[in-house]
């Protein structure tokens, strides 16, 4: 092996590992990136939930989803439903519209983070904790007509974890197996 050889090897082995040691660095740089944008995510969704919550307590009007309808009403508006789409939302007062437009809200912050938890972006625990919330949604006032009319536009993963709501909730968990 010729001097100019072994001084090209002698500079091509430390830069190729300098540079292997780069990549190996902007690696793990976006892994972190990725994981604060994860983070950031989560916590929007859970602001926007905290915010429902807050809305619901500052206006009487809205808290009242979870009282029960008068039967009456309930069946005033289960007839409106079962002759139509969107049936109730059509015999509606303007006051329970803004109720059905709240519990929809709701029902697509919980959607959202469903999908946070299909990617497995939140860990068990906190998805407990999220089902425990659509455990209690689903008993809001207005939740059966939302669920009967928007059905067909939630994420079908989604549905199933609404129409098996107070099942154990550990077993909805994707990291499950």
């Amino acid at each position: 092996m010729e001097v100019l050889q072994i001084i090209q090897v002698g500079v091509l082995g430390p830069s190729l590992f300098f540079i292997g040691y780069q990549v190996l660095l902007q690696r793990q740089q976006v892994r972190n990136q990725v994981a604060v944008q994860r983070y950031k995510l989560y916590h929007l969704l859970a602001q926007q939930y905290m915010n429902l919550l807050l809305r619901a307590d500052l206006d009487p009007e809205l808290n009242c989803i979870w009282e029960p309808l008068e039967d009456d009403r309930r069946k005033t508006l289960d007839q409106a439903q079962s002759l139509r789409t969107w049936g109730a939302w059509h015999a509606m007062n303007p006051t329970e519209k803004r109720c059905y437009r709240f519990v929809r809200s709701a029902l697509e912050t919980l959607e959202q983070t469903h999908q946070l938890n299909q990617k497995n972006w939140i860990d068990r625990e906190t998805w407990i904790k999220w089902q425990g919330w659509i455990d209690i949604w689903r008993g809001a006032r207005f939740f059966d007509y939302v669920f009967e009319d928007v059905e067909p536009r939630l994420i079908s993963t989604f549905v199933l974890v609404l129409k098996t709501a107070g099942e154990p909730a550990a077993e909805n968990h994707p990291g499950e197996g």
